[in-house]
């Protein structure tokens, strides 16, 4: 984590929505008009907020990008579910050409500078950031070694991810799976050179412990906590 990775904190910009859909869930996708000038990191997150309507508690909410500046729209994903809070309900009320304002792109779930065996761990929504990180990785054709482990009840952009990251996807429902298969990875003679961990914080504090456990350094991890999304 550099002063660099929060250089687009200053940004201040309002977008507005093309397109939303329920895809698999309770998980929702929306895509906004990228406006002139923005650009950002595939991996990155923002913080947004209704413009002009009236939130009751949380104002703004932070989310990850989903996707990459090449593919025209700013793509988010949400869990919203029966009985949301006041601002999760009134985004998936949003219709096209309604508007959010957004502060950012900024963060530091990038991809290194050179080239590595990657392990991507993801849990529920938090895999959006990893889509931007395998869409990139696919774009540019980069020679990076990738292995996904992601476990869900419902797996969002599974086809995408199939698709970008071959066969090395493990797409899985229950928790202890999840990890029976990271035991399984850290006891293999083909170790990740670097681990990047996305969702709730209680499943990255617990994959954190276990990395260290196995004797992965600090340096080695990269996380991207979901509070409160």
């Amino acid at each position: 984590m550099k002063l660099s990775d929060f250089r687009g904190i200053f940004k201040n910009n309002k977008i507005k929505l093309i397109n939303k859909e329920n895809p698999v869930g309770d998980y929702w996708v929306f895509d906004f008009e990228i406006p002139g000038g923005l650009t950002w990191t595939p991996g990155e997150h923002g913080l947004f907020s209704f413009p002009d309507k009236k939130i009751t508690g949380k104002k703004s909410r932070s989310f990850s990008i989903a996707s990459t500046p090449d593919e025209g729209v700013i793509k988010i994903g949400t869990k919203i579910i029966d009985k949301p809070s006041d601002f999760k309900d009134k985004l998936r009320a949003m219709n096209p050409g309604d508007h959010l304002k957004l502060r950012g792109p900024f963060g530091w779930f990038k991809l290194p500078k050179t080239k590595s065996k990657l392990l991507f761990l993801a849990g529920g929504i938090g895999i959006t950031p990893i889509r931007a990180l395998y869409k990139q990785i696919d774009s540019e054709k980069s020679e990076f070694e990738t292995e996904l482990f992601f476990v869900s009840d419902s797996h969002i952009f599974m086809n995408e991810l199939e698709s970008w990251g071959s066969s090395n996807t493990a797409f899985i429902e229950s928790r202890d799976n999840f990890y029976r298969k990271l035991d399984e990875h850290l006891a293999s003679s083909s170790r990740a050179d670097y681990f990047y961990i996305s969702g709730n914080p209680k499943l990255i504090n617990q994959v954190t412990e276990n990395l260290k456990k196995a004797g992965v350094k600090k340096s080695q991890i990269i996380n991207d906590p979901f509070l409160g999304y």
